[in-house]
């Protein structure tokens, strides 16, 4: 498994929706970002090389571009975040989805949490459980 060192991340609101991302570089250098927006407690997680929150928090950015980036980089949309944790072996790093989740779920209280991340490598960070994974374990 590749190290994935945390370049940056950001979290906020828009027109009634979170979104959180984080900015990761594995050793070989190449950038990925892991951006999650939640609308009325339903996320949608993208996996791109460059960041797309302003997409969703500019009003006058061009919708056709979000429109190709949620044809092309939605790597989990869902009612709720169940299905997400079932198939988390199908994301590297899983600890940088958990990151967002958390940033999004404690929203603003994070914003002390995010600014602790940069420069740190993923899997070394203790996140703590949101409320969604914790209630997702509760079902198991």
């Amino acid at each position: 498994m590749s190290k994935y060192i945390i370049m940056d991340s950001s979290v906020g609101e828009c027109e009634g929706s979170l979104f959180a991302d984080i900015k990761l570089k594995d050793e070989n250098g190449k950038i990925i970002y892991f951006t999650l927006i939640e609308t009325d407690d339903k996320p949608i997680l993208y996996k791109t090389n460059m960041r797309i929150t302003h997409l969703v928090t500019e009003p006058d950015y061009d919708p056709e571009q979000l429109e190709i980036v949620n044809a092309t980089k939605v790597v989990y949309k869902g009612e709720n975040y169940n299905a997400l944790f079932d198939n988390s072996h199908s994301f590297e790093p899983f600890s940088a989805i958990r990151c967002v989740i958390h940033l999004i779920r404690t929203f603003p209280d994070c914003l002390i949490f995010s600014q602790e991340l940069e420069g740190k490598c993923i899997d070394e960070i203790d996140i703590p459980k949101s409320d969604v994974e914790v209630s997702f374990q509760l079902e198991k």
